[in-house]
């Protein structure tokens, strides 16, 4: 077995020099052609939007634009399909030519219930449409359910229960990711002649709520058709929905890539704390990127859980661990234990944003403590930036761990640099690719580099 004293003694760089000329020969090209492969698998072009305008022209397929009949407020009555809905608002869920949402670039969107006279409510609303279904085939009639809402959605047809996103009927219900769905309807629910009335209850936490004044219950409208000629929306919707998260799984393994780089150095050379805390960093911000795709693409994680990890755990975590990562970089002789404080500052911080932002808890101390972690966010960012002045001071040829810095900057303080009026989202090919992935990606070659110059030569990374 080889020990690691002898991966040390290596002269003509043992595994890690093989890997580098692995990852620089065909195998790369390979792995580039594999991800093209599936990116243009998953594309979804323009024969799937012309193929459901065809089949809405020969009337196999309705998409229900509405008009529709909005009401606030729960009661169980409000699914039956003789419910008296006349006096209810009546709304329109018909986007706008080429309208997509402002972050994955999901089509057919349109704003939610804020900007139709009911800004910040948080709770249970209905929709309800009456559909006639003369001169429509009825055999295996399904229902593909909206795939953008702010929380969650139960479908009734005819007064029965065609199917739910999640279930919003529990105790303490949880919100989860709303995907395209396929419902069935019965046969034998069509019992009112060629009349069909759908409702849909739609229930919005304060977690889905932001500011843009377009939040709040359904955003794209659902379609009405057979189970075949849905499927055609049904993988369109699908697609968009997986592309516009593809970026934050493709990333993250770029991470753990080079998690495994730097773990590999440290066997080889010494395990130096920079070394440690790079490891950590890169974990730490692979699972929080990670994480958008996970909550995105599957249901077993709750919107509860997704926003606690990513304001008091993951986010605070990567910070932390960059902000020390780079102060070790720049071997300062004082100021840890200011890092420690600012660290659990932030982790604190991060709770009660969790808390105010769910309407879990509100009190003016938990005022002071968002801002005093407001305050550590901005001073572990300052302690990069200072790091990065500090490695310049030491060296001429620290350029590069200067970009790194700058770019791990632009990752971690996306909402801050929003807030400048920074552009934060551009939607090539009608997908949304952020500001943080391009960063992101940045970072990626950057660090890449640094990695493969430490594999080839003699030092640590915090030389």
């Amino acid at each position: 077995m080889t020990s690691q004293a002898g991966l040390r003694r290596d002269s003509n760089g043992g595994p890690i020099r093989r890997l580098v000329q692995e990852l620089r020969g065909r195998n790369c090209a390979h792995l580039v052609v594999a991800v093209s492969a599936l990116l243009f698998a998953f594309f979804p072009g323009p024969g799937c939007a012309a193929d459901v305008s065809d089949l809405q022209e020969r009337s196999v397929l309705i998409q229900l634009f509405g008009p529709w009949k909005f009401h606030v407020g729960d009661d169980r009555r409000f699914a039956d399909p003789e419910f008296a809905d006349s006096d209810w608002q009546t709304l329109s869920l018909r986007p706008e030519e080429g309208a997509h949402d402002g972050d994955v670039g999901l089509s057919g969107y349109v704003a939610g219930w804020s900007s139709q006279g009911h800004a910040g409510y948080v709770g249970v609303a209905w929709y309800r449409i009456e559909i006639d279904l003369t001169g429509m085939n009825t055999r295996q009639l399904a229902f593909l359910g909206p795939p953008m809402v702010d929380g969650n959605y139960a479908i009734f047809v005819n007064g029965h229960l065609a199917g739910a996103s999640a279930d919003i009927d529990s105790d303490v219900p949880r919100a989860r990711s709303v995907r395209p769905k396929l419902f069935a309807i019965e046969p034998d629910w069509l019992t009112l002649g060629p009349r069909l009335v759908v409702a849909i209850r739609v229930w919005t936490p304060a977690l889905a709520m932001d500011d843009s004044g377009e939040s709040g219950g359904i955003h794209i409208a659902p379609a009405l058709g057979t189970r075949d000629t849905l499927n055609y929306l049904y993988r369109y919707q699908w697609q968009q929905t997986v592309l516009g998260f593809v970026v934050d799984a493709i990333e993250p393994a770029c991470l753990v890539a080079l998690l495994c780089a730097a773990i590999l150095i440290g066997l080889r050379r010494a395990w130096t704390p920079a070394l440690a805390w790079l490891s950590t960093a890169l974990l730490a911000t692979a699972l929080l990127r990670a994480n958008n795709a996970i909550y995105a693409w599957w249901d077993f994680e709750s919107l509860e859980v997704y926003e606690f990890l990513r304001t008091t755990v993951l986010g605070p975590l990567a910070l932390v661990a960059w902000a020390v990562t780079w102060w070790n970089a720049g071997r300062p002789k004082w100021g840890k234990a200011a890092l420690g404080l600012l660290g659990i500052f932030a982790v604190a911080g991060g709770f009660v944003v969790y808390l105010r932002e769910s309407a879990t808890a509100d009190h003016w101390l938990l005022g002071i403590i968002a801002t005093l972690g407001t305050l550590a966010r901005l001073g572990l960012g300052a302690t990069i930036l200072v790091s990065i002045a500090l490695a310049a001071l030491r060296s001429t040829r620290r350029a590069d761990r200067m970009i790194a810095g700058a770019l791990v900057l632009v990752v971690l303080f996306a909402e801050e640099l929003s807030a400048l009026g920074i552009p934060g989202i551009w939607f090539p090919w009608g997908i949304g690719v952020s500001r943080t992935q391009f960063a992101l990606a940045a970072l990626i070659c950057a660090l890449s580099a640094m990695l493969l110059r430490e594999a080839d030569a003699r030092g640590s990374i915090a030389s």
